[in-house]
């Protein structure tokens, strides 16, 4: 059970580290500023 929990943690968050660092990464691009402020304006 414990080994089975720590295996489901380490997986929840290593997707959920990948995820942040590629949004910060789309974010910090200056093509997904433009979009951003498109959809802001929309």
């Amino acid at each position: 059970m414990t080994a089975c929990k720590l295996l489901f943690f380490n997986l929840i968050f290593f997707f959920s580290f990948n995820f942040i660092h590629f949004t910060f990464l789309r974010l910090n691009s200056p093509q997904t500023k433009n979009v951003l402020r498109l959809h802001l304006f929309i």
